[in-house]
């Protein structure tokens, strides 16, 4: 009762009384040609059932299953006249499970031609990937690499040619500064020249007149230092506009530089060293400029405390009022000097006037010539961009190869599980006929038998595990999944289970 309970649960209710209908009209009629009807139908059951499984499961459910029929054939024959009708049939079944074996050789040879046309579309899709991914992608990056190392050593040549400029104008202005100095040395030595003790005597009103007219001179000249100093403090203003220029052009090609050193990954001496060491000196010539200076402030300082004393002199001389006839002479000759000094002065001072327009042309250039270097940074931002967005692409389309390999390897496997199915079957088959089994039963009853020992859910791993709670078995692979997937009910009753109600069980 409880093997046909487990039967009725495996086939169904319908199909199984229908089973035993049929079982009684042919024991009551015994009708041969019915008979033969009923094992073609259940020839037919046997091998969708049979297309389900596996090469191992199949092999060993037939070894045992073989030998308790061949137990249970000896036990059977003689009993009923049913059975004796079926012995005579048995030609008639060989013929067709014959005939059955034929299709499903045909079968085998189509599922191998197609995996012979699979492996070959493998084939083509791992050249066509391997052309895709190397060759297209090596050429057109380093073309890119090409432009942007030629756009980079432009840069540092048009740097080298504003540094050579900036050499040449720091020549220019010591030049003139050295110039400079040498006129103030004539001053200083014809105030001393005047500043001097007088032994000859002359009138004082002569002299209060002369004297008043050297200190119109002297005050002429004051404004006219006063003059250079303002000047002077208008160069160190452009040189400091120079100077910040030249510190923001060295950090835009530091930038520049470093976006291309993380592209490219230039080997050897890095293009910052370089730079670093050009912006450093550029720096010190900047700070000797500075100092010197300094140094030209110090020194006026001290022709002003000299025209000081100079004063004092002349207070001096009036109290002592002692002169020297010749002091008109050199009076007139200090004018004449101090003439000439002016007419130097006036040129020096369009001279500077000069170069300052020079130098506003200069930074207008270095204006220009930094737009333009934005512009490059700009154009290798877009260039990298695209690069990146090309690379990505083809990153993409690699990984859509990569899962269509995959899903022909799938493929490819599934193929290969039916092929051993339906090889362990015609293997089967032929055992069967090699044996000379005599009646189509035998495969209804291996189904059934196979039925009790495999999962329900996987149909090929056999039962290992049972659920504590409502004690139905399946294989340790199905369990798990369901678990991994959250769908934590048994298949059969719908009763929840966890993974301590999953039991190791030895059929």
């Amino acid at each position: 009762m409880v093997k046909m309970k487990g039967i009725k649960d495996k086939i169904g209710k319908k199909r199984f009384d229908e089973i035993q209908m049929t079982l009684k009209k042919m024991v009551e009629k015994h009708n041969i040609s019915n008979i033969k009807d009923n094992l073609s139908k259940s020839t037919d059951l046997t091998t969708s059932t049979n297309i389900q499984d596996e090469q191992n499961t199949q092999l060993a459910n037939d070894s045992t299953v073989n030998k308790d029929l061949s137990v249970n054939k000896q036990s059977l024959i003689g009993k009923t006249d049913l059975q004796e009708d079926l012995e005579d049939d048995n030609s008639w079944n060989v013929k067709k499970i014959k005939f059955t074996l034929k299709e499903k050789n045909d079968r085998i040879r189509e599922l191998e031609q197609k995996l012979l046309k699979q492996t070959n579309e493998n084939k083509k899709l791992v050249e066509a990937e391997n052309k895709v991914v190397f060759s297209k992608v090596e050429v057109e990056f380093n073309r890119e690499t090409d432009i942007l190392i030629s756009k980079y050593t432009k840069l540092i040549e048009e740097n080298d040619s504003l540094r050579k400029e900036l050499n040449n104008l720091d020549k220019r202005y010591f030049e003139e500064m050295r110039m400079y100095k040498s006129d103030l040395e004539k001053v200083k030595y014809e105030l001393k020249l005047v500043n001097e003790p007088k032994e000859k005597k002359f009138d004082i009103q002569e002299y209060f007149v002369r004297f008043d007219e050297s200190q119109n001179e002297i005050a002429k000249l004051n404004e006219k230092l006063l003059e250079k100093d303002r000047m002077l403090q208008m160069a160190k203003k452009d040189n400091n506009i120079l100077e910040n220029s030249s510190i923001n052009l060295s950090r835009q090609l530091e930038i520049a530089h470093k976006r291309l050193e993380r592209s490219l990954n230039i080997k050897g001496v890095s293009a910052n060293q370089i730079l670093e060491d050009e912006v450093a000196s550029m720096t010190v010539a900047i700070k000797e400029l500075s100092l010197e200076n300094k140094k030209m402030q110090s020194t006026i300082e001290n022709i002003e405390m000299k025209s000081k004393t100079t004063e004092s002199e002349l207070i001096r001389v009036r109290g002592q009022l002692k002169t020297n006839i010749k002091l008109e002479e050199r009076l007139e000759n200090n004018k004449k000097r101090l003439e000439n000094v002016k007419k130097d002065i006036i040129n020096q001072i369009e001279k500077y006037e000069n170069k300052y327009s020079n130098f506003e042309r200069i930074e207008a250039n270095l204006n220009e010539k930094i737009i333009e270097n934005k512009k490059n940074v700009n154009s290798y931002k877009s260039d990298m961009m695209y690069c990146e967005k090309k690379i990505s692409d083809l990153i993409e389309e690699r990984k859509k190869y990569e899962n269509d390999l995959y899903d022909v390897k799938v493929r490819n496997l599934e193929i290969e599980k039916e092929n051993k199915v339906l090889k362990s079957k015609v293997y089967a088959y032929e055992s069967v006929i090699e044996n000379g089994t005599k009646t189509t039963e035998l495969f209804n009853q291996i189904d059934i038998l196979r039925q009790y020992v495999i999962c329900p859910l996987c149909k090929t791993n056999f039962k290992s595990h049972i659920i504590d709670k409502c004690m139905h078995c399946f294989c340790k692979d199905c369990l798990l999944d369901r678990l991994k997937v959250r769908v934590r009910n048994c298949p059969k009753c719908n009763v929840g289970y966890s993974e301590e109600d999953i039991k190791k069980i030895y059929l």
